[in-house]
């Protein structure tokens, strides 16, 4: 049977238009994991007054779609303004959602969280600490923002964090979700087949498994099957070469130099926020690439036609 369809959950028909915005790469910490490009801070903050400047025109550009915004990095509570940002975005009507290590004081988040719709927060199991994580995660839920936890699988560490997975589902059940991360070799410097570590077939079948099934994959019968990044990863499902990409647009990707684009690989030439017109990157576009490995950009909504 044939593919017809890949898309994120929810992307088939996207409500909200997501804004994801790299704003720089600093970082508090230096996860084994994580390359040097998203936190060697080698590129400062974007200011907020530019930042404010582009998501009013997104909004009067967008004017009857609820606008999601995406602020990620590196870790984007160390940027100085962050909270007044945040405030910022509130009060003009988007939702805010944040990609963070949780590493700041619960402090800092009885400020930050009121502000926030929703947060990614990630347990790096080789600087974070648990008690700490979990009051974070706490302050989040009194201050009505909504939490997604996911935990970073080291190998070294992987059983110990399958068993930290139980007890937080068991603790934050029904108020807080929890995933598994499989963590990618993202400078393509291994050959542990696009993972970063050397998974034993037992941690592979684990992740295969229990990570979340946020993708789907449709058929000519129209029959679907939920997919999760591990299994897409291990059965090589992202190979969309020939596949129309985009044809209902739900996101701009901007990248921490102003590259502002609706995918984050580089199928499409990024235009200037500032300088150019947005209608330039909004068209679909049959991609040529032989491996999508980009969690924004395989959600976006593909289409492939096959001919009788």
């Amino acid at each position: 049977m044939n593919a017809t369809k890949f898309y994120g959950i929810g992307f088939n028909d996207p409500q909200d238009f997501i804004v994801s915005w790299n704003l720089g790469n600093s970082c508090n910490w230096k996860c084994e994991y994580c390359p040097s490009y998203l936190n060697d801070g080698s590129v400062y903050w974007t200011s907020n007054d530019i930042i404010k400047t582009v998501l009013l025109q997104i909004k009067n550009h967008f004017k009857d779609r609820q606008i999601r915004l995406e602020f990620t990095g590196g870790e984007v509570t160390t940027k100085p303004d962050f909270i007044e940002l945040m405030q910022f975005c509130k009060e003009q009507g988007f939702k805010n959602h944040i990609n963070t290590n949780a590493s700041r004081t619960v402090a800092y988040w009885e400020k930050l969280a009121p502000h926030l719709y929703s947060a990614y927060c990630t347990f790096h199991p080789t600087n974070a600490d648990k008690e700490h994580f979990e009051k974070v995660i706490d302050t989040m839920l009194q201050q009505g923002c909504h939490p997604v936890i996911s935990l970073a699988m080291v190998k070294d560490l992987f059983w110990d964090l399958v068993e930290y997975k139980k007890y937080l589902e068991e603790k934050y059940k029904g108020v807080a979700h929890i995933d598994i991360i499989m963590l990618y070799d993202k400078e393509q410097t291994k050959a542990y087949q696009g993972y970063f570590y050397d998974y034993d077939q037992s941690q592979r079948s684990y992740l295969s498994f229990y990570s979340g099934k946020n993708y789907v994959l449709e058929f000519e019968d129209n029959t679907l099957r939920e997919l999760s990044n591990a299994e897409i990863q291990d059965e090589k499902l992202n190979d969309f070469s020939g596949w129309l990409c985009g044809s209902k647009l739900n996101m701009i990707s901007i990248d921490y130099n102003g590259g502002a684009s609706i995918s984050v690989c580089n199928q499409r030439r990024p235009i200037n926020i500032r300088s150019e017109d947005f209608d330039q990157m909004l068209s679909p576009k049959i991609c040529q690439a032989t491996e999508c490995r980009n969690p924004s950009d395989l959600r976006i909504l593909k289409i492939l036609e096959h001919k009788a």
